[in-house]
């Protein structure tokens, strides 16, 4: 072996001990948002600490949420895994159309998972206002909810549908009320 490899093999040891004998210190990336962009630039991932505002019928709304959103190849969102600022936990599936498939953990017990198709939804939920039940639309119609709430008009619940009457029409809060409760509950919380 010549003298000039000879003495590169010997660096290259030398070097090899070194970063082997060096203390091992973890590293660690801090960052506000990671997007990760398939090879067309196009956001298919992205991580935040304050992800970016959802739309509902056009109009932004304040997520105020931390976790992963997923995008297809179009940059449409497609669900995600995020915690919000009331310390709630969801797992979201989304269609092009919107959120199908959503599995929610409170911060006290509570969990739901509902899944949504047009006028269909199949809500299952467990908390300590109403107890568990599970809910379920064909054509934005109560077709089964079981058990048969008891006093649901006594409900935190039913006060903050109460409460959103004088903003909106009675019409509309009983379809809100109709997403998670029986007709005969809801009529009796909102009234004639």
């Amino acid at each position: 072996m010549n003298n000039a490899l000879v003495r590169l093999l010997i660096v290259l040891n030398v070097a090899l001990l070194i970063v082997a004998a060096a203390p091992k210190q973890p590293k660690v990336l801090k960052v506000s948002e990671l997007d990760v962009v398939d090879s067309n630039g196009v956001v298919r991932a992205r991580i935040a600490g304050n992800l970016p505002e959802a739309y509902s019928n056009g109009k932004p709304i304040g997520r105020g949420a931390a976790g992963v959103l997923l995008y297809d190849k179009s940059g449409l969102e497609r669900g995600g895994y995020v915690t919000f600022a009331n310390d709630h936990a969801a797992l979201t599936l989304d269609s092009k159309k919107g959120m199908t498939a959503i599995l929610v953990a409170g911060p006290d017990g509570t969990a739901a998972l509902t899944l949504r198709d047009a006028g269909s939804v199949i809500d299952i939920r467990s908390d300590r206002d109403d107890g568990p039940h599970f809910h379920v639309l064909q054509d934005n119609k109560v077709v089964f909810h079981a058990p048969q709430q008891a006093n649901f008009e006594k409900t935190p619940a039913c006060k903050e549908l109460r409460e959103a009457l004088p903003k909106n029409s009675r019409e509309q809060v009983l379809t809100w009320c109709r997403d998670r409760n029986s007709d005969e509950a809801c009529q009796a919380c909102v009234g004639q």
